[in-house]
């Protein structure tokens, strides 16, 4: 053998490691930049595609050597178009690999038995990745993305931005023609355009082929021999391929440095190339090489010899040949070299005997203790229908990943639907899994026809029933209209239990307090004692209808009964959280923020403690909007922020999602901040459109703020004018919460608009409220501060502010004193000065910069300017930065820069890690910093010339 074609051989059956690589250097300079970025303290992100072939893997190895050289650790793994549905695997093999330990090996164990897994998994891999970067920086590459399962695919969505302030690089590699499929650009979608972060690797330039053959052959390629090599589309692995085939044949010949084609028998591109080899090898390892190429792209030795009927010692000549002639890697088990080698080998085995071959490797790797998720996607393809055994699998392969990746659950369960016998007594066992798990991956209508199509008649009415309250539960979370009908399609079913109708009416009382469907009475009598979760629901449900009813004494008196029930029954922080939170709501409601706050602090630690993800995010929905009232605008937004993002791990959310939204609405209102208002315009107009009353009215009243906001005064009054047809409701009137201080702001818009008539119905119902409810000041305030509006009264007026001191509403405070300034302006212009300013302090205090400017220009006019600067809008790094954080945010940063994770921090200061992220991004948008490291320099730096800091 000629040195050339060593050298050949060499390159090929390493992957060409030691070659030098050519053409790249616009790509390498980048890489090499964010590395030395990610040196400097500061994460970021990467995205290397292209077609196969194009050198992706060889640009992650370089990746590689640059990284470590510079200092920091290199972690690898990739997707297998094979293993895909097993949760995490490319990012945890990589991290262990690498000897790091990102999970306890009983983490990922029992994922059956708690559908909120995913969540809590990825919790903990932020906070093992947050760990791990304490120690340094680190790149974290991903290859093959196309072929990673949806549970990684969620955690590169997430985890990148989340640990943005940690000094981690992630770079993931993936085939073009995968960028635009949906699972793909989902992870994506949160970065917006990624633009400079992905480096596309098409085809070499001549001059960069002409330099890989010379490192291959030593030589420089003539005109002819150039232009054959052109044949390979430019792209370095056809390129070698097409070298080793020109080597292997005797076809190059070197004379003076230069490189010559023998002969005209050239092959033919890549494909050709590739077939060629495999025609050379032995009988035996063509065998091993086709049957391995159904197996996958990894596989264990004692598998092939299984398959083959032969022992492992059978096998070592041919798999030595395949080695050698470069077609299979030794890495821990065997590997083809690249996917195309395996694919184009796959192509030729008869599918006839492919099937065959497929359905065997199930049975050997299940014979052999194999994971059955790890055979699923096999067994889908390759089952024929009545395949008991099948069905089987496939269903337990679902349940496994029910809790990480609904969605491929749901495509499991589908598929061993269609499977199952017509006559298979589990038949209706396995629709209902199916609809749940499309649910779950929030695929509402394809599961209520896969329910409409496969259990109308087919099941018994129990069954049917069990099925539909399941279907209820989940579908609170999505849409109320269809929580309402799933159970009023159940209730109607013959012989249903006296178990399953109390449960059904149960939730039937709770979701028509969403669709305003006041006609259908709350019969407590109607639950068993016996079943405390029905009764404790039934309870809270009555108390629902008391608190909307206008009688509120006896809706907390039904609120607390209901918390004793379920306290009784030891469910409170694990399934009684919808109703549990009500009492929170009721008492923001009430002005009692300390008793509210109360309540959402102990319900984020109790569901963390339990790891409760769904009723976590209730409980933070609950303290973003107490916050809210709070005059804690900063604070609200940063949970309202974290509430969303936790769709990611938990689905849409509905109750909860919808209260972020008006909170966020709410703070932008004050803050004044356009870009955020219309921003959520969309979102508002989305909730004016959907079919339950409660959410529609909110998005009404949204859109009516907003419109009020730009100065649209007559389309703001058009979408608050219903509001008085449903006064006298016992249902939910304005907004989620059923703020009373709202009365105010709809008389306010009325009377500016000359709608007296309007406002005069308000400030009636706000005055009989009142008189209703006598121990609840927050209703006398709201009803006195209307009154005076109404009719000028500066003394009544000034009632509703001593009343709204007691209170803990700055912002309402600061409106009614606002108003007093106005309406005393003319007859008394220092009290008018006195009020204004009182006024700016509580706004400016509470973050409400827009509320704060216009007070302020009505100081200016009465030639009283401001005695403070506002803190808004200040974004310079400094002292003056660090003032414009919230409390909140002043807390998570001194602690993240001793060196704290953010779960660590959490604990400490009772937030929710996802809180904790939110805080200090918008911490370091404010401070103008991107990393620890630089909050770190800037923290120091403050606290050396403000000790107090």
């Amino acid at each position: 053998m000629s040195e050339s074609a060593s050298a050949a051989r060499a390159a090929r059956g390493r992957g060409g490691p030691s070659l030098p690589t050519r053409g790249r250097d616009p790509e390498l300079a980048i890489l090499t930049r964010a590395i030395d970025t990610v040196i400097h303290g500061q994460g970021g992100w990467l995205v290397v595609s292209g077609q196969p072939g194009a050198g992706k893997t060889r640009l992650l190895e370089d990746a590689k050597e640059r990284a470590q050289a510079a200092g920091a650790r290199f972690f690898y793994g990739s997707g297998d178009s094979e293993g895909h549905l097993t949760p995490f695997a490319p990012l945890l093999s990589g991290m262990e690999a690498a000897g790091v330990e990102l999970l306890a090996e009983d983490e990922l164990a029992g994922l059956e038995s708690n559908p909120e897994n995913r969540f809590w998994v990825l919790q903990e891999l932020q906070d093992g990745l947050d760990r791990v970067s304490l120690a340094g920086p680190m790149v974290i590459a991903i290859d093959d993305l196309q072929w990673c399962d949806d549970a990684t695919l969620l955690a590169l969505k997430t985890l990148p931005l989340r640990l943005s302030a940690s000094p981690i690089l992630w770079i993931v590699a993936v085939r073009q023609s995968a960028m635009k499929a949906s699972r793909i650009t989902s992870v994506f979608e949160r970065y917006g355009d990624i633009g400079e972060s992905q480096l596309i690797l098409g085809s070499l330039s001549d001059a960069a082929v002409a330099s890989m053959v010379e490192d291959v052959v030593g030589a420089t390629p003539d005109a002819r021999m150039l232009r054959s090599v052109l044949q390979s589309e430019g792209l370095p692995l056809y390129v070698l391929e097409l070298l080793g085939g020109l080597v292997d044949e005797g076809l190059i010949s070197s004379e003076n440095g230069v490189a010559h084609l023998i002969g005209s028998a050239v092959p033919q591109r890549f494909r050709e190339s590739v077939k060629s080899r495999v025609s050379a090898l032995s009988p035996q390892c063509r065998q091993i090489l086709e049957v391995a190429s159904v197996i996958g792209r990894t596989f264990q030795l004692e598998v092939l010899a299984d398959m083959l009927d032969v022992s492992v010692g059978d096998l070592i000549d041919p798999v030595r040949e395949a080695v050698d002639a470069g077609l299979l890697l030794e890495v821990g088990d065997l590997r083809f070299s690249h996917d195309l080698f395996r694919e184009i080998i796959e192509e030729s085995v008869p599918s006839t005997a492919h099937r065959i071959l497929r359905r065997k490797v199930i049975d050997v790797q299940l014979a052999r203790g194999g994971n059955v998720v790890e055979v699923a996607t096999m067994l889908a393809d390759s089952a024929q229908p009545g395949d008991v055994d099948a069905v089987m699998v496939l269903r337990s392969a679902a349940r496994q990943l029910s809790s990480l990746t609904p969605s491929t659950a749901a495509d499991l369960a589908v598929r061993a639907l269609e499977l199952s016998p017509g006559h298979d007594p589990e038949r209706a066992e396995i629709v209902s899994e199916a609809a749940t798990y499309l649910w779950q991956a929030g695929q509402a209508i394809q599961a209520r026809r896969l329910i409409d199509k496969e259990l109308s008649g087919a099941a018994s009415g129990e069954e049917e029933a069990l099925l539909r309250l399941g279907v209820t539960r989940m579908s609170s979370q999505f849409s109320f209209a269809e929580a309402v009908r799933q159970a009023t399609i159940a209730l109607a079913l013959p012989n249903i239990s006296d178990s399953t109708r109390q449960n059904l009416e149960a939730q039937l009382a709770l979701n028509t307090l969403m669709t305003a469907d006041v006609q259908r009475p709350v019969d407590i009598t109607t639950a068993s004692p016996d079943n405390l979760a029905v009764l404790a629901t039934f309870t809270i449900a009555r108390a629902s209808r008391q608190f909307y009813g206008g009688k509120w004494e006896p809706a907390f008196a039904s609120a607390h009964e209901a918390l004793i029930i379920a306290d009784h029954a030891q469910i409170r922080y694990r399934t009684f959280h919808n109703e549990a939170i009500f009492l929170s709501f009721m008492y923001v409601s009430a002005g009692d923020i300390a008793n509210a706050l109360r309540e959402a602090d102990r319900g984020i630690q109790e569901t963390t403690r339990l790891r409760q993800g769904g009723g976590l995010r209730l409980w933070i929905m609950a303290r973003s909007r107490v916050l809210l009232d709070a005059g804690r605008l900063a604070d609200a937004a940063v949970e309202a922020h974290a509430l969303l993002e936790m769709v990611d791990e938990l689905g849409p959310g509905n109750f909860a999602d919808i209260t972020a939204i008006y909170t966020l609405v709410r703070v932008a209102l004050y803050e004044g901040d356009e870009d955020a208002i219309r921003s959520y315009r969309a979102d508002s107009q989305r909730m004016f459109g959907d079919e339950a009353a409660r959410i529609r009215n909110l998005g009404s009243w949204l859109l009516s703020l907003i419109a009020h906001w730009h100065g649209e005064w007559n389309t703001a009054i058009e979408l608050a004018l219903p509001v008085l047809e449903r006064l006298g409701l016992p249902g939910p009137y304005f907004s989620g919460s059923t703020d009373a201080a709202d009365d105010v702001i709809f008389v306010r818009l009325a009377l500016r608009t000359g709608h007296r008539q309007g406002a005069e119905a308000m400030v009636a119902f706000a005055e009989a409220r009142a008189a209703e409810n006598r121990p609840f000041p927050i209703l006398r305030a709201t009803a006195m501060h209307a009154r005076a509006l109404l009719t000028d009264d500066r003394s009544l007026l000034s009632k509703a502010v001593v009343l709204l001191e007691s209170i803990d509403r700055p912002v309402v405070l600061g409106s009614a004193l606002e108003d007093l300034g106005r309406i005393t302006a003319e007859s008394d212009p220092a009290s008018a000065i006195e009020h204004f300013k009182n006024a700016s302090k509580l706004y400016a205090d509470a973050g409400a910069f827009n509320e704060e400017r216009r007070i302020n220009r009505r100081l200016a006019d009465l030639g009283a300017p401001p005695e403070v600067e506002s803190a808004a809008g200040t974004g310079a790094a400094g002292t003056g930065a660090w003032s414009t954080l919230s409390a909140a945010q002043r807390s998570v940063a001194s602690l993240i820069v001793q060196g704290l994770t953010n779960r660590q921090v959490a604990e400490k200061l009772n937030l929710s890690p996802h809180t904790v992220n939110a805080h200090l991004r918008f911490a370091f948008t404010k401070l103008g910093v991107h990393s620890r490291v630089e909050l770190a320099g800037l923290y120091h730096q403050l606290q050396s010339a403000n000790p107090d800091l």
